[in-house]
């Protein structure tokens, strides 16, 4: 008998194994008593079962197209119930945390998309965009006049329009 639990007790947890979720069981009342470990990213399509065989209620799992695969064994069927139990709840508890996790990762998806989104609007709204070299340019306001030239001159940096450029050219 395992020292702590009660006779008719069955302790049932999730775990993680190097990443890999398991659901481990201590079932005190079964014959004998067992520890069960049971890998659930192998054994992602399962149903869980009780059959009664020989007198004796058998709890244990079956695949699609497969056989039953039994488990433990209870003289009662109380135990063999409070077993299942126990089971089903900690696997339904496997089964929230999983789409816990996908809302989370969804939340932080969502969340680096508008901030990437707002940034590209602020920069775009103040004009102090990065071009691909690293030098910061601005928009050209609308009603700017570009600044007075002498024939054959052009400044670095100061916006002309086409026509000035082939003045400064002749």
């Amino acid at each position: 008998m395992f020292v702590g639990m009660k006779k008719a007790e069955a302790k049932v947890k999730l775990i993680r194994h190097n990443t890999t979720p398991c659901l481990v069981a201590t079932f005190t009342a079964s014959e004998p008593p067992a520890v069960w470990q049971f890998d659930l990213d192998k054994n992602h399509s399962f149903t869980l079962l009780l059959k009664e065989a020989e007198g004796l209620w058998a709890l244990g799992f079956m695949e699609p197209g497969k056989s039953f695969i039994p488990v433990v064994r209870f003289a009662s069927l109380d135990d063999a119930e409070a077993a299942y139990a126990a089971v089903q709840k900690a696997l339904m508890k496997q089964q929230r945390l999983r789409r816990f996790r996908l809302w989370r990762w969804l939340f932080l998806v969502i969340a680096v998309l508008v901030l990437f989104v707002l940034s590209q609007s602020i920069s775009v709204r103040f004009g102090t965009r990065k071009d691909a070299l690293g030098t910061g340019t601005t928009s050209l306001q609308q009603g700017s006049a570009p600044a007075p030239l002498n024939p054959g001159e052009i400044q670095n940096g100061v916006p002309l329009s086409a026509d000035d450029v082939l003045k400064a050219v002749q």
